[in-house]
């Protein structure tokens, strides 16, 4: 069937939309700036960028958690927005594409396993993350305090140190890492200081995609760097597990839980080190270029061509056997493979470049036909609608011409592609030719290599034997000079060992004597300081001894005087006796009474008096002991102080100078005045 038959309306391009998804920090003009050639090529294409909630010129709540999950579902809330028909709308019963970068693949890989659509052809994923892993963690962790560290007055701060991660260090040897900074900040990207660290914070409670890939119906296109240092290509493999491997886009894009994986040469940021080349691809899954209702070419031996940038998901497994054989090729090999090279790359460019001129033609039918079907819309309008749609009426299309014009474009390409194949024909030709004049003029100038070669080797040995001979003789003379140098240096050192043994034999001498005069004086102060202690002891021994004898000559006298008190009042007893029987002695004998009393109380103020002067002499007796051990402690004290001065004298006699020497003569001169 034709695909114009019925209304215009019902017709649908051959190529898909496309919502996009980009990483974590980038932002939708950049992307805008990558994807707007395409958008150009293709009228009536629609790609939705936007920009999640933490990113450029977005808001959100202190209390959400920025993750995939919540951003799928900012995602759903954006489609039901924008939905519908109209030119700034976005319709998803149409089919398209998801395409996600880095943390944006998260995103994508999520929305596409809750939301279940049947209008997704499938997910491109551009080093996609599918789960949250220890390098990846570390990496947004670092990223976090740095943040957290920048000031809000240098934005540029965060941007240099996340650019670690991004680019490869083939991509960086070949423009410098300043030139691709300034390259990756061209477009402004006003993200906030806030934004950055609550996206990291996000990143990092990202959810594992790895179980959801299961209810993924559509296929997925998992675009990877190979020397990705932020996503690390295992990431790739995750998207494998669990679904149907395929060698090639064209069997992934049939449908159903298929996946395959492009590798390509690069890091992180594939849309600036490979911008090409993911362009191409992109371009090429959009328009269909890859689905298996597309037409071969005309005059192909090729059922189905793979494309350009599919065959990238090769070069990676064989570039390692490729360097291997380039080593043991000739030039003329190397040559050949050359042209067979190019051949065959401008074999898939004109593949690609005869469906794009597929994709134009059906679409100037598509516009012919349309404008066709307005005419005789027209002219069967009643005059009432011809009056309320002559304002949409555009006097200036002529479908007649239009067509005939486009015959014409239609023959001359035909007639430029018989030119170019004519043309590369004749170039084949001409390369060939030349290459066998090469080849002959090759094998002429390697024979006068060789021989130069053969000739240079003559003169070559016959130098080296007179640089031999001179080599010889120059280390004979620099033997026997470093001989005649190193027995002078031997001498030297000999004599100087000698110099050493006597000045330490005598400096051994003097710290001998020196120790031995401090050991002199330690044993006499050793014996002095027994010879203190005895006395001391012998002292105490005799005060005790002249103490009890003191004592008890008071207790002997104490007795006596008692004895003859009480003999005095037993001779008053009886003089009191024989006074009181006789009636005129009883006045004499209370006299005799009193007289005693008295002499009684003279006697005790006596004894009291005694015992005072006891206690007096026994506590200056405790004193005086006291003080004697306070000043031989003093006097041992000073003793010890005194050898310790003596002894750091000895010590540092040599060290001493003038002004500490007097400081420590000075200071033991003290010391004796002290003692």
């Amino acid at each position: 069937k034709s695909p114009f038959t019925g209304s215009p309306q019902e017709h649908h391009p051959p190529w898909c939309n496309m919502i996009v998804c980009h990483d974590v920090f980038d932002n939708l003009e950049r992307l805008k700036v990558f994807v707007l050639p395409m958008v150009t090529r293709y009228p009536g294409m629609k790609i939705l960028l936007w920009n999640y909630p933490g990113q450029a010129f977005t808001t959100f709540t202190d209390d959400a958690i920025l993750n995939n999950k919540f951003h799928a579902e900012c995602l759903s809330r954006l489609l039901k927005h924008v939905k519908g028909n109209g030119r700034e709308n976005f319709n998803l019963d149409e089919p398209f594409f998801l395409l996600g970068h880095g943390s944006g693949a998260a995103i994508a890989t999520y929305y596409s396993a809750v939301q279940r659509l049947t209008t997704l052809k499938g997910l491109v994923l551009v080093n996609g993350l599918s789960h949250v892993d220890s390098h990846y963690a570390s990496v947004f962790h670092d990223c976090r305090n740095v943040f957290e560290c920048s000031p809000e007055s240098r934005p540029d701060l965060p941007i240099y140190f996340y650019a670690r991660f991004l680019f490869s260090p083939g991509y960086l040897s070949k423009t410098s890492s300043s030139l691709a900074l300034n390259i990756y900040t061209a477009v402004h990207n006003p993200i906030t200081l806030r934004g950055r660290k609550r996206l990291c914070q996000g990143v990092l409670n990202h959810v594992d995609t790895r179980p959801l890939l299961k209810d993924i119906a559509s296929p997925i296109i998992s675009v990877h760097g190979e020397n990705a240092t932020l996503v690390r290509a295992f990431h790739a493999s995750e998207y494998i597990k669990g679904r149907t491997s395929c060698p090639t886009i064209a069997q992934a894009l049939k449908g159903g839980n298929r996946t395959a994986v492009v590798l390509m040469k690069g890091g992180h940021e594939l849309f600036q080190e490979r911008k090409e080349r993911v362009a191409l691809l992109l371009e090429q899954i959009v328009t269909g270029y890859h689905d298996k209702n597309r037409l071969p070419p005309e005059n192909s031996t090729e059922n189905s061509i793979v494309a350009l940038a599919a065959v990238t998901q090769i070069v990676s497994e064989q570039t390692n056997r490729e360097e291997f054989r380039q080593k043991g090729k000739e030039f003329e090999d190397k040559f050949f493979d050359q042209v067979i090279d190019e051949g065959r790359e401008e074999r898939l460019r004109s593949s690609w470049n005869v469906y794009q001129e597929q994709i134009t033609n059906r679409q100037e039918a598509t516009n012919q036909m349309q404008s066709q079907y307005r005419e005789k819309e027209f002219k069967n309008e009643n005059p009432t609608k011809l009056a309320r749609d002559r304002a949409d009426f555009d006097r200036n299309e002529y479908p007649e011409v239009k067509e005939y014009m486009a015959w014409r474009i239609r023959r001359h390409k035909k007639r430029l592609a018989a030119f170019d194949r004519s043309a590369r024909i004749i170039q084949c030709a001409l390369r060939v030719f030349m290459a066998k004049t090469m080849i002959s003029r090759l094998k002429k100038q390697m024979a006068a290599t060789r021989i130069q070669s053969y000739i240079r080797g003559i003169l070559g040995r016959n130098v080296f034997k007179d640089k031999k001979k001179e080599m010889w003789a120059a280390m004979l003379v620099q033997r026997a000079i470093r001989g005649h140098k190193g027995r002078n240096i031997s001498y030297n050192k000999r004599m100087e060992r000698k110099a050493q043994i006597s000045v330490a034999r005598i400096m051994r001498g003097l710290i001998s004597r020196r120790r031995f005069c401090a050991i002199l004086k330690k044993r006499e102060f050793g014996a002095t300081k027994f010879q203190s202690t005895w006395r001391m002891s012998v002292a105490v021994d005799l005060l005790k001894y002249h103490r009890r004898r003191r004592s008890s000559s008071i207790v002997i006298q104490r007795i006596f005087r008692g004895r003859l008190g009480r003999r005095k009042a037993d001779l008053e007893r009886d003089k009191y006796i024989f006074s009181r029987s006789q009636n005129s002695g009883i006045e004499l004998a209370r006299q005799m009474v009193i007289e005693h009393k008295l002499h009684a109380t003279k006697l005790q103020s006596e004894i009291s008096f005694l015992d005072d002067e006891i206690n007096k002499m026994r506590n200056q007796i405790e004193f005086t002991e006291t003080e004697i051990k306070n000043f031989e402690r003093n006097v041992s004290d000073l003793e010890n102080k005194s050898h310790q001065l003596s002894k750091r004298e000895r010590e540092n006699f040599v060290v001493l100078k003038g002004s500490e020497l007097n400081q420590f003569r000075e200071e033991k001169r003290r010391m004796d005045e002290e003692f």
